[in-house]
């Protein structure tokens, strides 16, 4: 199961990944990050591709793959879980109006999902809203993705309505 370090110095996963025994290091993201993420896109199932980003592209288009890159981090943040120079998962949010809510999306590559890297990363990212006065997170999740519907439960998520466009999922820091 997955460990994580004090603030001191990086948090750390292990064993998660493609091999038991890799070390992950959990940081926020940077925009030379761009390349790395699209290729945990091409190694991803097309289905986790399709949860993601709702189109199971096999390779993301440049911009997009900068721009997910690239955040404003005086409202936004990302974390990226990497390991052996590769992009494992990232957990990203996106503040609302309202600065006190944001909303949040996870992917962990196919070849690394179960091994509490989805778990770690979404901590991770509620530990950094909380600190920067957001409230509370929230997200869309289709209702056939199970296993993030269940990761969100685990996480401390509740699903507060479920429609067309999927599953909304709501945990409150404060």
């Amino acid at each position: 199961m997955a460990q994580v370090r004090s603030h001191g110095s990086e948090p750390e996963a292990k064993p998660p990944g493609p091999k038991a025994g890799v070390r992950v290091s959990i940081r926020a993201v940077r925009p030379d990050d761009a390349e790395r993420i699209a290729d945990m896109v091409e190694r991803s199932a097309p289905i986790d591709v399709l949860f993601r980003f709702g189109t199971p592209f096999r390779r993301l288009p440049p911009d997009l793959a900068r721009r997910l890159a690239g955040i404003d981090l005086s409202r936004d943040m990302a974390f990226v879980a990497e390991a052996e120079g590769q992009i494992l998962g990232v957990a990203r949010m996106a503040r609302d109006p309202d600065e006190t809510s944001a909303e949040i999306a996870v992917m962990v590559r196919s070849d690394a999902q179960e091994h509490g890297l989805g778990r770690l990363l979404m901590d991770r990212l509620a530990e950094h809203a909380l600190t920067h006065g957001v409230r509370s997170l929230w997200g869309l999740v289709r209702s056939d993705n199970a296993l993030v519907l269940a990761l969100a439960q685990e996480a401390g998520f509740t699903q507060v309505s479920a429609g067309l466009d999927g599953v909304r999922i709501e945990r409150n820091l404060a």
